[in-house]
């Protein structure tokens, strides 16, 4: 259960990351890509560090199979390239945020699998977002616009939904695994309870 609260905190950084610069662009669309760069890079460094940190700070036991410090040095050297090779991404910028979103229309879609698996009752109401989403960045990906205001706000409303759906998604998800795992530990505990009863049944016989 703490390593699915860990997954839980790093997944909502990610998710207000996203409605942070997805409602700059909105804002402030005449903000050049440049600036954006920076701030995507810089938030990129801040995932990377608390990944680090994260690493530092988790069970031996559980961080031996996980590959956190790895991935917290490549987020951090991502970043830090985002920032001092601007110039690079700059053209790249629209595709490289469509496949972030459309990542995250992908996950969302596992995650309605999932809970759909767990019994959840409206678990299409995530695979409808997820569409959504992957829309949203072949949207992106695609780029058929002229001007650039238009291109960032468009980018800055993906970004937001992406943000705010994987936000409320993280949440609901979080709660209906725990209500998943207690509902396991309650039958558990009574087979158990019966088998002790079973045998004290024996026993007096």
């Amino acid at each position: 259960m703490k390593m699915l609260k860990e997954i839980k905190w790093s997944a909502i950084l990610r998710s207000v990351i996203y409605l942070v610069l997805g409602a700059i662009l909105i804002v402030f669309p005449d903000t050049t890509a440049r600036t954006l760069c920076y701030i995507g890079g810089g938030a990129v460094v801040v995932i990377g560090v608390t990944t680090l940190i994260a690493y530092q700070f988790r069970e031996l036991k559980i961080r031996y199979y996980r590959n956190d410090f790895v991935i917290g040095l490549i987020e951090v050297l991502l970043g830090l390239f985002c920032i001092y090779k601007a110039e690079l991404l700059i053209a790249l910028l629209p595709f490289l945020l469509g496949i972030f979103v459309v990542i995250s229309g992908f996950c969302k879609l596992q995650n309605g699998l999932d809970v759909k698996r767990m019994g959840y009752a409206n678990w299409y109401v995530f695979v409808l977002l997820a569409a959504v989403n992957i829309v949203f960045g072949m949207i992106l990906l695609w780029n058929p616009f002229t001007a650039a205001i238009v291109m960032y706000i468009v980018i800055g409303a993906g970004l937001v939904f992406s943000g705010a759906t994987d936000l409320v998604l993280t949440i609901l998800i979080s709660r209906q695994i725990h209500q998943f795992f207690t509902a396991v530990e309650e039958h558990r505990e009574d087979s158990i309870a019966e088998v002790l009863d079973d045998s004290d049944g024996d026993t007096e016989v």
